[in-house]
């Protein structure tokens, strides 16, 4: 019940991970423990939701609260505790004002679930930016720099994870027919067109190489396709397991192309 069970936010935290790997073309023990630190706090995410939506006044659930803190402290503690390590032993003090900034993100994804509001698009958008702050982290364990290319990569794996949130909306809000089926298709189409131009550019001025932005294409592709075409079925399983084998083609091309 703690373990986090959407298989799209793993790969949200584990592809910049190994993104970052790939752009340092390094590896040593210290990465090794920040990746350890960064899925502990990651398994703090579910019991401090749970907490959130939880109503503690009911009896019958305050078992499942003690248990929520528990995982909470447990995860938290070993996260803080390996963190400390890295930055301290490695010197990586860069490491402290990145967390922070996951952590701003992961503050505003965790009031808007109180709020109710965790299905929103600011909410989802909260949550992808803090997970991939993991990228720039683990570039700069392996290179010690903040440069231009640790930001690309936050930027990068931000654009790809968040045009996912466009994209299934569209298909949840188009097949039950609802009164914002439209609007969401013109939003899906509007990002898709702008991320498509906006990688053409970079591509163009040789900020990013070609084949670094062809791997954002199929997700591309896969948007104008279902904005097209009539939405008959709607299996979420299927969509979430494409939606894996999309990223596990982005990865791959960003890994080769930054």
């Amino acid at each position: 019940m703690m373990i986090p069970k959407e298989h799209g936010a793993w790969f949200m935290l584990y592809g910049p991970f190994f993104a970052g790997i790939a752009a340092a073309k390094s590896f040593d023990w210290s990465v090794g423990l920040l990746l350890i630190a960064a899925t502990a706090f990651f398994m703090a995410h579910s019991p401090i939701l749970t907490l959130v939506r939880l109503n503690r006044s009911q009896p019958a659930r305050r078992t499942m609260v003690r248990k929520a803190y528990k995982v909470m402290c447990i995860c938290l503690a070993l996260g803080i505790s390996v963190t400390l390590i890295v930055v301290v032993h490695e010197k990586l003090f860069l490491l402290i004002p990145l967390g922070a900034i996951a952590i701003l993100f992961e503050a505003l994804h965790t009031y808007m679930v109180y709020k109710k509001l965790d299905r929103s698009l600011l909410a989802r958008c909260a949550a992808i930016c803090s997970l991939t702050t993991l990228g720039p982290a683990t570039y700069y364990v392996l290179t010690r720099r903040l440069d231009d290319t640790a930001f690309l990569l936050w930027l990068l794996c931000t654009l790809y994870f968040v045009s996912s949130v466009f994209y299934v909306k569209m298909r949840v809000d188009s097949f039950a027919g609802k009164k914002t089926a439209a609007h969401r298709k013109w939003l899906c189409g509007i990002y898709h067109a702008l991320l498509a131009f906006g990688l053409a550019l970079f591509a163009a001025l040789e900020w990013i190489p070609l084949l670094l932005a062809a791997g954002f294409f199929p997700v591309i592709l896969r948007a104008f396709w279902a904005i097209l075409r009539v939405q008959k079925t709607l299996n979420l399983k299927r969509i979430g397991f494409a939606e894996v084998a999309y990223t596990t083609v982005f990865i791959v091309f960003l890994s080769i192309g930054v």
